[in-house]
């Protein structure tokens, strides 16, 4: 991946791993990166609004839907947040 990170929540929308958040050992990561499974390369796309990791993640249909997590490294700070990433 581009920017390496742990912690991080994945699901597979229209043909890409996109890949959300993370952790660094002192930051939360609010990166949103996408890998083509048929072009084999990775892009970046625009960032998460509330960056945290160790959250749920599920894609339903052509959206991705980020639940909960950390805004902190280490898993504290757990928050409630909900978001939703389309992709068209």
């Amino acid at each position: 991946m581009p920017i390496a990170s742990g912690s991080i929540g994945a699901a597979i929308v229209r043909g890409h791993l996109v890949v959300v958040g993370g952790e660094a050992p002192t930051k939360v990561i609010d990166a949103v990166q996408s890998f083509d499974l048929k072009t084999d390369r990775w892009s970046a796309l625009p960032p998460m609004r509330t960056p945290r990791h160790g959250m749920a993640v599920v894609a339903v249909g052509n959206t991705l839907y980020a639940l909960d997590g950390a805004r902190a490294p280490g898993h504290s700070q757990s928050t409630n947040q909900a978001e939703a990433l389309d992709f068209l």
